[in-house]
């Protein structure tokens, strides 16, 4: 894509793009394409400044998926779950478009360009989700599993996991759907399951009381308890895609297809690769406990749903071969509590497994002879530090001279690097004095990525603050 003040770079994709669609495809049971094309889908918006994005419009890269996973039924009084199954229609690339924001100050509306342009995955489902309930247990289950694929950090308050749900009501019996309106802006699984309860309402309410449902964009307000309207969607707009021609077709072959061809190596993904580097992912980890570790559905299903206990529970059972029932109420009854006396959020929590291994065997050892025997005191010899932190700028030689020449971020390596040699049992500020004294220079002031832009134009001098982050994360975008 050419940008201003770049040159145009042709017949070329983003690889690791590429390898991220085709893993979530198989992930989500997808039929991956052979060959997949690039399209131009043209409107014009503020945060798209091109006037068209590259999508796959005709010839997507993966469809006809499924995933399953399990709701909370909040009709009984037990929550008693239930296992549901989505169809997946299609998964595409994208570019992905700038982001609106207003300011309350002076009503102005601004936009962020600096995520424009990097690749985005969307994935598409069939319409047969019922409630907010099912549609945000889906997207749990997306982001669960896309953050163990490495193919999206799943954050949704940074925008890397985004939701777009289109909701339109029927009576029992109807075939056809009716009129549909866009909710956007969620930023949570709680957003997501209210606003969809609350515009299921609404709109059943207009019916019943005579009115029609227009086609429109809304948004969720958690204050109010409603969806507001942003934008009318009632005129069809053409978007007269094209084919892409500055990409070529995106080809999936096999080990055998690629001993075989002389495809250029930009234009090709090898599906076998990836295959084999597929992960086992925590869906198939959630079946094994209930059908071979005998766990309650409840039980593997809260779980599952945190990463840190996902950690827990395998390494207790699977490694330490403790009883999975033990474990597993261990992490939901007395690990919980303690977390919500401490008001801790679990992702901070820094127990290791081994306690969890203590605690059912029974140690008899008092809490002194555990510290001494585990080596969890701090380390109080500075000779030690110090001969530990020599070694790691000895192995370092290259980023002490990024470190001298400037570069003070590299500091933060060496600290990371010593942390972990010392079992993290010194203190980050005693390890920093010790290194600036090792490396006997004062520390540089950090480099500021604020840039103050002055440029002419029309007579008068115009001026731009514009801060330059270079995207490092994939976005993933889910319409339910």
């Amino acid at each position: 894509m050419a940008a201003p003040g770049t040159m145009p770079v042709f017949k070329v994709l983003n690889r690791r793009c590429a390898e991220a669609a085709v893993l979530t495809g198989l992930a989500l049971n997808c039929s991956i394409s052979r060959c997949s094309t690039f399209d131009r889908k043209h409107y014009f918006y503020p945060d798209m400044p091109a006037g068209y994005q590259i999508t796959q419009y005709f010839q997507p890269i993966a469809k006809d998926g499924y995933v399953e996973f399990y709701v909370k039924n909040h009709d009984k009084e037990n929550n008693e779950l239930y296992r549901k199954r989505v169809n997946i229609l299609r998964l595409q690339l994208e570019q992905d478009s700038g982001k609106l924001f207003s300011n309350e100050t002076n009503d102005c509306i601004y936009v962020d360009l600096n995520r424009c342009g990097i690749g985005l995955m969307e994935i598409v489902t069939d319409c047969t989700l019922k409630n907010g309930a099912e549609a945000a247990a889906l997207v749990k289950e997306l982001q669960i599993m896309m953050k163990a694929l490495d193919t999206c950090r799943g954050r949704m308050e940074r925008g890397e996991f985004r939701v777009d749900v289109n909701v339109s009501v029927r009576k029992c019996g109807e075939k056809s759907l009716r009129v549909r309106t866009e909710l956007k802006n969620l930023i949570s699984f709680h957003f997501i399951s209210k606003a969809i309860d609350v515009e299921i309402a609404r709109q059943i309410e207009l019916y019943e009381q005579g009115g029609e449902v227009i086609s429109e964009t809304r948004s969720y307000d958690n204050r109010a308890g409603k969806t507001i309207p942003m934008r009318d969607k009632e005129v069809h707009q053409d978007y007269r895609y094209m084919p892409e021609p500055n990409l070529p077709p995106l080809l999936v072959i096999s080990n055998e297809e690629e001993d075989q061809s002389q495809i250029s190596q930009a234009n090709f993904v090898n599906i076998d690769k990836l295959k084999s580097s597929l992960l086992l992912l925590p869906n198939i980890l959630r079946d094994k406990w209930i059908e071979v570790d005998k766990l309650p559905l409840s039980l593997a299903c809260f779980i599952y749903d945190e990463a840190v206990l996902r950690s827990y529970y395998t390494e207790c059972v699977d490694v330490r071969c403790l009883d999975p029932i033990k474990v597993a109420n261990i992490l939901k009854n007395d690990l919980q509590l303690a977390l919500k006396t401490k008001r801790m959020d679990i992702k901070r929590c820094k127990i290791p497994a081994q306690v969890i291994d203590m605690l059912l065997n029974e140690d008899q050892r008092s809490p002194e002879q555990i510290v001494e025997d585990l080596q969890l005191t701090n380390i109080d010899d500075d000779q030690e530090i110090v001969k530990v932190c020599e070694a790691v700028l000895k192995n370092e030689t290259e980023a002490v001279m990024k470190f001298k020449s400037g570069k003070s971020k590299i500091l933060s390596r060496f600290l990371r690097l010593a942390s972990v040699q010392l079992r993290h049992r010194t203190s980050p500020e005693k390890l920093e004095n010790i290194f600036l004294q090792l490396l006997n220079t004062n520390r540089p002031k950090d480099l500021c990525s604020n840039v103050d832009i002055h440029a002419p134009g029309n007579g008068i001098n115009r001026f731009v603050k514009a801060n330059f982050i270079l995207p490092t994360s994939y976005n993933c975008i889910v319409f339910a």
